[in-house]
């Protein structure tokens, strides 16, 4: 019983711990999309430093993150953020099959709003798989401040069917480590051990008295 008992609980201690890690697992990419990866870095455009980050890494078909990192001249080899900027981003297609659609050219519209302190955030999605153009344009002034660069789009990866696999199977794993939580081997109250060991009990506590009512008929 003992050693049921001690395998039960490793079961259910390797059960948490794979619980753990399969929880850790999933956040990394959360993780990797927060931080973003390096993408340009412009020193000096205008007199503004421009600094962009995107995630997920690599770029990909889909959903895609823009950060944008503007900073000023303040001194001797310091910066300091370049605030309140009105920012324009413009993703145009240069290569890949969405090259040759009007519909996506000239997207004005996606104005990056500030998040902290000369950080702006932006979040749009790639149709197409292929080499696109990234305008930035700052239009606070009659004259715009504007810096271009290209990003590649890569086709949508296939591991995002192995998240989801995961993800459906994480209420079944923990429906089981419930399960073994519940029928772990032990002895309870009611059970035909406990009633065999009660009546076990009760015959050596009447093996005296039968002992000596003999003794009391042999003489």
């Amino acid at each position: 019983m003992a050693c049921g008992i001690a395998k039960s609980r490793q079961t259910v201690i390797l059960g948490l711990t794979l619980l753990f890690a399969l929880c850790l697992f999933l956040s990394l990419p959360v993780a990797r999309a927060t931080e973003g990866v390096l993408i340009y870095d412009a020193r000096d455009v205008s007199g503004l430093h421009f600094t962009v980050l995107a995630s997920p890494n690599p770029i990909s078909v889909g959903a895609i993150h823009l950060f944008v990192r503007i900073a000023q001249p303040a001194g001797l080899s310091q910066e300091s953020p370049y605030r309140g900027a009105r920012l324009l981003i413009e993703f145009y297609p240069i290569s890949g099959p969405g090259a040759d659609k009007t519909s996506y050219v000239q997207r004005r519209d996606l104005i990056a709003p500030e998040s902290e302190p000369g950080t702006y955030e932006l979040s749009d999605s790639l149709q197409n798989e292929g080499t696109y153009q990234v305008t930035l344009t700052i239009q606070n002034s009659a004259t715009p401040v504007s810096t271009s660069f290209t990003i590649d789009a890569k086709p949508e990866p296939d591991d995002r069917f192995f998240s989801v696999l995961l993800i459906s199977l994480f209420p079944i794993f923990l429906a089981w480590l419930i399960w073994m939580y519940l029928k772990r081997p032990g002895a309870k109250p009611g059970q035909p051990g406990d009633q065999s060991s009660d009546q076990g009990g009760q015959t050596g506590a009447e093996q005296p008295d039968e002992a000596l009512a003999a003794s009391h008929s042999d003489q």
